[in-house]
């Protein structure tokens, strides 16, 4: 019998008002059993317009486990984590190659989407398999054919004499040339019609620790001319963005993106519709 367990705890940075509706993470449906690869579904609660081209979902970092007291085991390494958005609804399948040998998961799930971010954690408890009593029956011994011995090969009458053993030709090895980084070392970045900056910062950011979030407001900062009244919503179509590096978004970061991010959103929000983005 298979069993539906989750054991939430919920972590997003500095909740207001504005976050009552927000995305959400629901309970955790599981469809494998004990040493099978692991089968199973989380839903996705109040998705309203969002797609998914703006939700990302992965296994959270190993500073949200040690904050969250959780110490990740190795299977977790092996977990896929797969969005399916339709009509408005949507899961998250969590899925592994490798059969699972553990009864027993604890793990975090981060999601990300443009307004906000999610982490929660999840205890399940994996049942062995159920068995009929025709798979339990013993199955029948099949006597395998014992091949006739063959015969020995005769060994040579003269042996021929052994060559000396040529000296191994010296290998090269051709030295290896670093790539040089730009001036400033960061990348440009042309912008789309159609490119948004949330599809730019998952596209260039240089890992996961640095947040979409984060990545945002630092092309922002570094290319101030490119945003129609320094609103993150308003980037220009037709300009060359400078990317920068993961040390030069670390030093523009600000104490809290998120919520930077939210204000810059609720400003664009407030905004008459007349104003249009410039190109």
């Amino acid at each position: 019998m298979l069993r539906k367990l989750a054991v939430g705890l919920a972590a997003v940075g500095a909740l207001s008002a504005a976050q009552v509706k927000a995305l959400g993470l629901g309970e955790v449906t599981v469809h494998s059993a004990l040493n099978q690869p692991l089968n199973a579904e989380i839903e996705l609660l109040q998705l309203r317009d969002l797609t998914s081209s703006q939700v990302i979902t992965s296994l959270a970092d190993s500073d949200e486990f040690y904050l969250a007291g959780v110490k990740p085991t190795a299977i977790l390494s092996d977990f896929n984590f797969q969005l399916d958005i339709k009509n408005g609804q949507g899961v998250i399948r969590v899925t592994s190659r490798r059969p699972v040998r553990e009864p027993f998961l604890n793990f975090l799930v981060e999601v990300n989407w443009p307004s906000g971010r999610l982490v929660r954690e999840y205890t399940v408890l994996l049942d062995p398999p159920v068995f009929s009593p025709r798979d339990l029956a013993p199955a029948p011994v099949v006597k395998a054919a014992v091949p006739a011995p063959k015969p020995m090969p005769k060994a040579p009458a003269v042996r021929q004499p052994i060559a000396p053993p040529r000296a191994a030709a010296a290998i090269t090895t051709a030295p290896v040339v670093a790539s040089t980084p730009s001036a400033g070392g960061s990348k440009e970045v042309f912008v789309d019609v159609h490119d948004t900056l949330w599809d730019i910062a998952l596209k260039h950011r240089p890992d996961r620790s640095i947040s979409p979030q984060q990545m945002m407001l630092a092309i922002q900062k570094a290319n101030p001319d490119a945003f129609v009244n320094n609103n993150i919503n308003r980037l220009r179509s037709g300009v060359v963005l400078d990317i920068p590096s993961k040390e030069q978004i670390y030093a523009m970061s600000s104490s809290d993106p998120l919520q930077e991010v939210k204000r810059q959103n609720q400003q664009w929000k407030s905004k008459p519709k007349a104003a249009k983005q410039a190109v």
